[in-house]
């Protein structure tokens, strides 16, 4: 018999033959392999069967109530105004429902699901969508703890949760970078930044950003080193950051640039 590893290349070869197939129209194909061993030689055997080969239709949402259907095909890229073939192939059918998931869970749904069917007729086909929503997760309220340099309207102005907006947990990572990368670029240097979350009633959840707010940080000398052929004057010219200046991180970031 196979090795596991035989049997993970021979399950990647089906599933590469299977997404090729699906892209020239073949949606329904199928494909099994087996290894033939004979002396010191080893085949790898595909048995394919094709089926019938199919036009594509065009998309079809069931179930959707938040999203409108032009909205969702907007968002995965689908030209509601182009033949359907010009803007999805087979095998992307297949990957729509994983795409649609993700799609829901940013905004704030967590528990949708999404299968796909599909309507004949002869040889031309709908993909049909049935998607379940289900609950959407809300940020209820959004607070600032410890910051004592800025307004919360200031610091809210930064993030990308919003208050009444969909709750997406990923995205409160995204804002402790984000206000981390804002106290950096107003001279700050060891602010740490940390979130807590809690769930004020169902689907409804609190964010408390806690703010240990760093020391501001001032550009007291500009030294340059390693600069055989270019001359400092040049080099000063480039600079987006002065002497006296607050160390705003994006500025030194925009001088790295501008010199290299």
């Amino acid at each position: 018999g196979a090795n596991v590893f035989e049997e993970w290349a021979l399950a990647e070869g089906e599933a590469k033959i299977i997404q090729y197939l699906r892209k020239k129209g073949y949606l329904f194909a199928s494909v099994s392999s087996r290894i033939k061993r004979e002396a010191d030689t080893l085949q790898v055997i595909y048995d394919i069967i094709p089926g019938s080969k199919f036009k594509i239709g065009d998309v079809v949402f069931k179930g959707i109530s938040y999203f409108s259907a032009d909205e969702l095909k907007k968002q995965l890229e689908i030209q509601s105004n182009l033949p359907f073939l010009a803007g999805i192939d087979g095998a992307r059918l297949f990957q729509l429902p994983r795409e649609i998931k993700l799609f829901y869970m940013i905004y704030g749904f967590p528990e949708t699901q999404v299968n796909l069917n599909f309507e004949r007729r002869g040889r031309k086909i709908t993909p049909i969508y049935y998607i379940n929503e289900g609950p959407q997760q809300v940020v209820a309220d959004i607070l600032f703890e410890g910051n004592l340099s800025f307004s919360p309207a200031e610091l809210q102005a930064e993030i990308i949760s919003q208050p009444g907006g969909p709750f997406f947990r990923p995205n409160i990572q995204k804002d402790i970078e984000k206000l981390d990368a804002f106290y950096a670029n107003h001279g700050y240097r060891g602010t740490k930044i940390s979130a807590e979350v809690k769930e004020k009633e169902k689907d409804h959840f609190i964010i408390q950003f806690k703010i240990e707010e760093g020391e501001i940080v001032q550009v007291r000398k500009i030294i340059i080193t390693g600069n055989k052929v270019t001359r400092k004057r040049v080099i000063f010219r480039e600079l987006r950051i002065q002497a006296g200046d607050i160390a705003d991180a994006a500025r030194i970031r925009e001088t790295k640039t501008r010199l290299e």
